[in-house]
């Protein structure tokens, strides 16, 4: 007794009480705040070891110390007080067993007071061995990431499960090269598993997680070995879109160029095609459904301009070719234990119950975690569902907006020289005759119409359309007027309008038209050279603008698709695109005589062609990065190709079309740059670690959500 006399006379016991009291409060607030402030995992646990370590020299400097009037001073120095020492304690002692009750009241109401979750989700909380299947969050450290300069791949950062849900892929950027990582979930660190100056697209587990197919420098479809060793080449000659595995043997993937679907097998390095041009031609985040020979996949309604159109979730038949609309609003989703879809929709990832066997939405999606980085024009999102349910994600909002653009001039040694004009959402470029107007087309939010710029008047935009759906401008042989169309699905605004360059005037139709025509040049004798339709239904066509008796000729159609034609400044050689490879390449034919001959003079693949001065052809090539490849054309006698030179171009905008133009007169081109304008995220300078949010058994947290009703009908 005299052991716990001394002891509740030193205090020992009240000291003891309180430091618990005040340890348990900090570890609720580091619990609660170092998360949000985005601090590694480890923190909390850090701190509650460190005040664990602390407790038992807090009780000896208790024992050993008194705090007095006159400062803290040895115990054996204090000469204790007369009367009964608890009457003085004794507020205290009742204020000290006040906080510990309610601090086990907190304790107590936190454990049970959300029973009816507990009952919610009690048939989802155990697995098949008993063992707790309780949401749990944490944090996970990927290191520094340095932010990709704009132009330069997604930029985003990937995510990847193995299908046993141990490992994870991610990739990074360092300022200099690529990286594709992975890392154990329950280790600390990652190890690099590919370095490149290449970019580097993620990857795919193969099903027996032996393999992964990885996309490089924009579109080369590669395999890697876990094991170790150099990429592998997997299909030649195409630029990969989606892509993912069938089996362990067969990847699906999609050509960009071409918009064809194909079967690639590994033993034979075979490509088998699987569908023409799909009805929506956007073939993203490819997934197999499993035990069906359905693919999940993303659509877009309209990828053909930087504003792309809503992103639909369909399913295709691999062996029917049956397609099926499943989600509007809806990209990059992810099947969870074969009855649970998660999507995103703009910054949301959301959850809806799925009938596999039916192909089917079950009910009403509601929306799961607010706020996931993403980059909507390509319909990705940094995060990633394992097979026994871990979610792991990036927190933010959509990392870049790629319209703001401004145009620049570039010679042919590749110098840039900046133009005096604020930057805009601009599409399609026009360039005067004389290289001294450019007319644009500014396109936001769904309005386009045509303005002008003359290079001798800095800084000043002049509106020349006003209807709201102009594009394509073309300038007339005289630089007086433009030539454009409307794109809208209205049979009274088809055809081919004219409007004085100066915006003055009466806007006339001069070309009427039954259907979608584009104009694409102007021949000496002021003929047009137009395109109708899009894509393998496309072809050239000739007309003399005038206001009745309108006659259409044909120029250049076939079977395969013809489009993008461009005249030589002579007026003696057309350029154009042809489908018939099954990629796009460049031809060239005699004008205006077109059957007489036709000569191809892309290599690999080619698209917008476009004349400089002395029969000198430029065009783009189909691979990532772009690259401007520039021809030198002898015609004098016969038809050659004299000098051939290829440039990566970098971060200009290469669609839609025209995309660019040629200044003939000054031996020099014209792009629009993207401008680094569109970042959200806060990457800092790469030395800061990234964080990422991870729920474990997140879809048990799916199913309760799911169980409380919808808070969004799908349309």
């Amino acid at each position: 007794m005299n052991l716990i006399n001394e002891l509740k006379r030193r205090k020992v016991f009240r000291v003891a009480a309180v430091y618990a009291v005040v340890a348990w409060l900090l570890i609720q607030v580091a619990d609660t705040v170092l998360p949000a402030l985005q601090m590694p995992g480890w923190t909390v646990t850090f701190i509650t070891v460190l005040l664990i370590l602390g407790f038992l020299p807090t009780l000896i400097a208790a024992w050993a110390y008194e705090v007095t009037p006159d400062g803290v001073k040895p115990d054996h120095r204090v000469q204790p007080t007369s009367g009964s020492p608890a009457t003085s304690a004794q507020p205290i002692n009742y204020l000290i067993l006040i906080v510990v009750l309610a601090v086990a009241g907190i304790q107590v109401f936190d454990r049970f007071a959300d029973s009816n979750f507990d009952a919610a989700r009690q048939s989802v909380s155990m697995d098949a061995t008993g063992a707790s299947l309780t949401p749990t969050r944490s944090n996970l450290n990927l290191g520094p990431i340095v932010r990709r300069p704009i132009g330069i791949g997604n930029f985003i950062t990937r995510f990847e499960f193995s299908p046993d849900g141990e490992e994870l892929i991610f990739t990074s950027f360092d300022g200099a090269l690529f990286q594709l990582n992975a890392r154990k979930m329950e280790q600390f660190g990652a190890r690099v598993l590919l370095e490149s100056d290449e970019y580097i697209d993620g990857g795919r587990f193969s099903p027996d997680g032996r393999l992964l197919a990885i996309r490089q420098n924009y579109g080369d479809l590669n395999i890697l070995s876990l094991s170790g060793g150099s990429p592998q080449a997997g299909p030649e000659n195409v630029n990969v879109n989606g892509y993912n595995w069938l089996d362990n043997n067969h990847i699906i993937y999609q050509d960009y160029v071409s918009d064809l679907v194909y079967k690639y097998a590994l033993d034979t390095r075979e490509s088998v095609l699987l569908f023409d041009a799909l009805e929506l031609p956007y073939f993203q985040s490819p997934a197999q459904i499993p035990g069906t020979n359905n693919i999940l996949y993303t659509a877009n309604r309209d990828n053909s301009s930087a504003d792309p159109g809503e992103p639909v979730l369909m399913s295709i038949d691999i062996e029917t070719g049956e397609r099926r609309q499943l989600i509007d609003n809806a990209y990059d989703a992810r099947l969870m234990n074969s009855n649970q879809l998660v999507f995103m929709r703009g910054d949301d990832l959301w959850g809806v119950h799925f009938d596999s066997d039916l192909l089917q939405i079950v009910g009403t999606a509601v929306p799961l975690i607010d706020g996931i980085e993403n980059e909507s024009l390509y319909d990705f999102a940094s995060y990633a569902v394992s097979p026994n349910g871990t979610l792991i994600y990036l927190p933010g909002t959509n990392v870049t907006t790629m319209f703001q653009r401004s145009p620049v001039w570039r010679d042919l040694n590749g110098n840039e020289e900046a133009i005096d004009l604020s930057p805009g959402p601009y599409t399609e470029i026009a360039l005067s005759p004389s290289g001294q107007r450019i007319a644009l087309t500014l396109e936001n939010d769904g309005v386009a119409d045509i303005w002008t710029y003359d290079v001798n008047l800095p800084g000043i935009l002049n509106r020349v359309t006003d209807s709201g759906d102009a594009g394509n401008p073309v300038w007339s042989r005289d630089g007086g007027s433009l030539f454009f169309n409307r794109e809208i699905d209205d049979l009274a605004a088809y055809g081919i309008w004219q409007v004085s360059a100066s915006g003055v005037g009466e806007t006339a139709r001069v070309i009427p038209g039954e259907s979608l025509i584009l104009p694409r040049s102007v021949a000496p004798d002021g003929d047009l050279i137009l395109q109708r339709g899009l894509g393998d239904d496309a072809d050239i066509l000739s007309s003399t603008p005038a206001s009745e008796n309108v006659t259409i000729n044909p120029l250049v159609a076939s079977e395969y698709g013809e489009a993008l034609p461009s005249l030589s400044p002579d007026g003696r050689l057309l350029a154009y695109v042809s489908f018939e490879t099954g990629v796009r390449e460049v031809f060239v034919r005699p004008y205006p005589d077109t059957e007489a001959n036709r000569w191809r003079v892309s290599t690999s693949g080619g698209d917008e062609p476009q004349w400089g001065s002395n029969n000198r052809l430029h065009y783009l090539s189909t691979t990532r990065p772009v690259e401007l490849v520039t021809l030198d054309i002898d015609y004098d006698t016969e038809f050659r190709v004299q000098q051939r030179r290829a440039e990566v171009i970098g971060n200009y905008f290469t669609d839609p079309y025209p995309s660019y133009a040629v200044d003939i007169v000054n031996n020099r081109l014209l792009f629009t740059k993207f401008v680094d304008q569109g970042y959200r995220r806060n990457w800092g300078d790469g030395q800061q670690p990234v964080i990422a949010n991870v729920v474990s058994n997140f879809s048990t947290e799916l199913e309760y959500k799911l169980s409380k009703g919808a808070s969004d009908s799908l349309e």
